[in-house]
C-alpha cells in the first residue's frame, strides 16, 4: 500500500457522488411534482364532497319538506272523507 494520496482516485470518488447527488435532487424533483398533483387531487376531491354534502342537505330539506305536504294532504283527505 502507498502512503500517497492518488489524486484520480479522489476525483472518481468525486464525480461519483455529484452523480449520486444529482440523481437525489431528480427523485426529490420528481416526488415534489407528484406531491403537488396528489395535493391538487385532494383538494379537488374535497370540493366534490363538499358540493355532494350541500347537495344531500337540499334532499333532506326537499323530502323533509315533501313529508309534511304529504301529512298535510292525508289530514285534509280525512277530513273531507268524516261526515
Amino acid at each position: 500500500m502507498s502512503d500517497t494520496v492518488d489524486l484520480e482516485f479522489i476525483g472518481m470518488r468525486l464525480d461519483g457522488i455529484q452523480k449520486d447527488l444529482a440523481d437525489v435532487r431528480r427523485r426529490q424533483v420528481d416526488l415534489s411534482h407528484r406531491f403537488n398533483s396528489f395535493e391538487q387531487r385532494l383538494g379537488s376531491l374535497e370540493q366534490r364532497f363538499s358540493s355532494t354534502e350541500e347537495r344531500l342537505d337540499h334532499i333532506v330539506t326537499r323530502i323533509s319538506g315533501l313529508e309534511g305536504n304529504m301529512a298535510e294532504a292525508l289530514l285534509l283527505l280525512r277530513s273531507l272523507r268524516t261526515p
